[in-house]
């Protein structure tokens, strides 16, 4: 389980990013402590390698800088980014700013 920080996972997460070669899948949330558990695409499963119940790869991920970039996009996203790869936070806010300078 990792925490999540930009904010509650069901408004700041991009799930929508796992179209393309994330690394990860969220597989469970924890809405009290606002923490989800990830799986690397690379898990080892049931491995002998497994550390505090977790796989090598997968105990990985939270340190990895594409993790710290996936989060960090989730805080505030690039400009360029295209709306398909926006948190609906982040889609809200680009619709309220579209309606006021309408």
């Amino acid at each position: 389980m990792v925490p999540w920080l930009p904010g509650s996972v069901w408004t700041t997460y991009p799930y929508q990013r796992h179209t393309g070669a994330v690394g990860w899948m969220p597989i469970a949330f924890d809405k009290k402590n606002n923490k989800l558990t990830i799986r690397s695409d690379h898990c080892e499963g049931s491995s002998h390698h497994l550390i505090n119940g977790a796989c090598t790869g997968c105990k990985a991920l939270p340190e990895s800088s594409k993790y710290h970039d996936f989060v960090q996009h989730a805080v505030a996203a690039p400009a360029h980014s295209q709306w398909d790869y926006l948190t609906s936070d982040q889609l809200s806010s680009l619709l309220s700013k579209s309606n006021q300078n309408c």
